[in-house]
C-alpha cells in the first residue's frame, strides 16, 4: 500500500478499518475476541491497548504463512473453550453483523464443519470493483455503488450498504465524474480515469437529450428516463466532471463537450428580457413553473456566469465571455447585499429578492465568480466586491468555532441552520470557492490579466 501504517490502521471514515470489523464482531456477543497480529504487531498492539477494548486478546503470528497459518496461531487460546469459531478479516470493515449472523445460523443448521462466506456477481467489471468505488465516491461525501446488471452508479445507499433507491440522479453521477477525474490527475491512477472516462460516455449516451439538447434530471436503473425534466444545475456539475476529465487527459473533446453545453445555457435557460437564467425546464424547454414558482436562483446565476467565463477565456469564445459578465453583472444588481455582502437565495427575474436567507453554496460560487472576473479584467470593483464577500464569509456565514460554514442564514444574518454537514452539505463548495479565489488572486498577482484565447495556456489553471 505503499505506506508504513499497517493496513488495518488505515482510518476509514475517521478509525481505523479494524475497529469497523471489532464492532461488528462484538455486536455478535463473540468471546473472547482475538486479534491475530503479524505485520506491524507492536503498533497494532499499542494502538489497540490505549482504546482499552473489552475482552480483545492478540496472539502474533511471528511468520507470515498465510490466512490458514494466521488462524492456526489462535488454536492454543481457543481449545476446549468452543465449538463454533468465527474468522474475519480484520480488513473489511463493510461486512455487516447481520451477514455474519446469517453465516452462523447456516453453519449450525447444517452441521457442517466449515461454512464460508462468499460472492456471486451478476456481472463484474474486472478493471475496478464495489469497494474501490465506494472508496472513491466515499471522498466526496456522496456514497455510491457500481451497479450490477445495469452498469452506472445508484444516488445513495447507507453506510450499511443496503441500496435506498434505484434511480441515477445525473449531477450526483457528475460530481462521480470530477473526483475520479481529479483523483487520477493527482495520483496517476489509470483505472480511475479510465472509469471517469467511461461513465462519462454512459452518461453521454443515456441522459443527454439528443433531439432538443441538455441532460436529464433523473434516470432509472436500466438509463431509462425517470424524470425527463431538465435543471441548469444538473448541466453546471456535468460541466465540473468535463473539467475534470480535459484536465486529466488533455483531449480537446472534451473542451468541445464544455462549449456546447455552455450554448445549450446560453441558448436555452436564458431569459433575455430580464437578462438571467432560469431553473427547470419541460424536455421542450419550457419553464416548470410548478416547481420554479417563476422564481430564479442568484446562486445557479452566478455559477453559470463564472463557468461560462472560464471556458470561453480559455477557448477565446467572445460572445460567451460577454454572457458569462453579463450574468454576473445581474447577480450583483439583483441579488448582492448592498449593506453586509453575500447574495441573496431567490428572486423575481424582474425584481428583487424574495427569499433573503443566504446559503453556503452560494456565496462559495461567489467567491470564484468574482475572483475569475477580476483576474480576467483587473477591474478593482470585481476587487471589492470579492474582499466584501471574503469579509461576510468570514464573520458570518463561517462558524468560528469550527471553522466550517453554517448551511443557513437569516435575512438579518443571523444563523437559521447551523448544520455543517448533511446529505446535501459537504466540503465540496466551501474547498472549491476557496481554492479558486486564491489561484485567481495569485496567477493574477504573478502575471497580470489573463488574456481570453492564449494558445499557451494550460487548462489545469483554467479548471472548474
Amino acid at each position: 500500500m505503499k505506506t508504513r501504517l499497517p493496513k488495518v490502521l488505515h482510518p476509514v471514515v475517521g478509525k481505523p478499518m479494524v475497529l469497523y470489523v471489532l464492532d461488528t464482531v462484538r455486536a455478535l456477543d463473540c468471546e473472547p475476541t482475538i486479534l491475530v497480529i503479524g505485520h506491524g504487531a507492536d503498533q497494532v498492539r499499542a494502538t489497540l491497548s490505549n482504546l482499552a477494548i473489552p475482552n480483545l486478546q492478540f496472539v502474533e503470528q511471528r511468520e507470515q504463512r498465510g490466512t490458514g497459518h494466521a488462524v492456526l496461531q489462535a488454536r492454543a487460546v481457543l481449545q476446549g473453550k468452543t465449538d463454533t469459531v468465527l474468522v474475519c478479516y480484520a480488513d473489511m470493515p463493510l461486512v455487516r453483523a447481520e451477514t455474519l449472523q446469517q453465516l452462523a445460523q447456516r453453519h449450525a443448521v447444517t452441521g457442517a464443519t466449515i461454512t464460508m462466506l462468499t460472492l456471486i456477481a451478476e456481472r463484474q467489471n474486472p478493471a475496478f470493483g464495489t469497494w474501490l468505488m465506494f472508496i472513491y465516491a466515499c471522498g466526496l461525501g456522496m456514497p455510491l455503488v457500481v451497479l450490477g446488471t445495469f452498469t452506472g452508479l445508484l444516488a445513495a445507499l447507507p453506510r450499511a450498504g443496503a441500496w435506498m433507491n434505484t434511480v441515477k440522479k445525473v449531477f450526483g453521477i457528475a460530481f462521480i465524474i470530477l473526483g475520479l477525474g481529479e483523483y487520477a490527475r493527482a495520483s496517476g491512477d489509470k483505472r480511475a480515469l479510465e472509469l471517469a472516462v467511461e461513465t462519462w460516455e454512459l452518461q453521454r449516451k443515456h441522459a443527454w437529450d439528443h433531439q432538443h439538447g441538455g441532460i436529464r434530471w433523473v434516470l432509472n436503473r436500466d438509463w431509462s428516463p425517470a424524470d425527463s425534466t431538465k435543471r441548469v444545475d444538473a448541466m453546471m456539475h456535468t460541466m465540473e466532471g468535463l473539467s475534470a476529465l480535459l484536465a486529466a487527459t488533455g483531449d480537446r473533446r472534451y473542451l468541445d463537450f464544455l462549449t456546447e453545453f455552455a450554448d445549450t445555457i446560453m441558448t436555452r435557460t436564458y431569459d433575455a428580457r430580464n437578462g438571467c437564467t432560469h431553473e427547470w425546464f419541460t424536455p421542450e424547454w419550457v419553464e416548470v413553473m410548478e416547481r420554479t414558482k417563476g422564481l430564479i436562483n442568484y446562486g445557479h446565476i452566478a455559477e453559470a456566469g463564472w463557468f461560462i467565463s472560464v471556458v470561453a477565456a480559455y477557448s477565446g469564445n467572445t460572445e460567451q465571455l460577454r454572457f458569462g459578465r453579463q450574468l454576473l453583472g445581474y447577480v450583483l444588481q439583483r441579488g448582492w447585499d448592498q449593506v453586509n455582502g453575500g447574495i441573496y437565495c431567490y428572486g423575481k427575474p424582474e425584481g428583487g429578492p424574495t427569499d433573503t436567507s443566504r446559503s453556503w453554496w452560494m456565496q462559495a460560487e461567489m467567491l470564484g465568480a468574482l475572483s475569475f472576473a477580476y483576474r480576467l479584467t483587473g477591474d478593482v470593483l470585481y476587487y471589492d466586491w470579492l474582499r466584501t464577500q471574503a469579509e461576510f464569509v468570514y464573520t458570518k456565514q463561517r462558524d468560528a468555532r469550527v471553522g466550517e460554514w453554517n448551511a443557513m442564514l437569516n435575512g438579518d444574518t443571523s444563523v437559521k441552520d447551523g448544520k455543517k454537514g448533511s446529505p446535501w452539505k459537504a466540503a465540496y463548495h466551501v474547498a472549491q470557492g476557496l481554492f479558486h479565489a486564491y489561484q485567481n488572486i495569485s496567477l493574477f498577482e504573478q502575471r497580470g490579466v489573463t488574456i481570453p484565447g492564449n494558445p499557451d495556456a494550460r487548462w489545469e489553471e483554467f479548471a472548474l
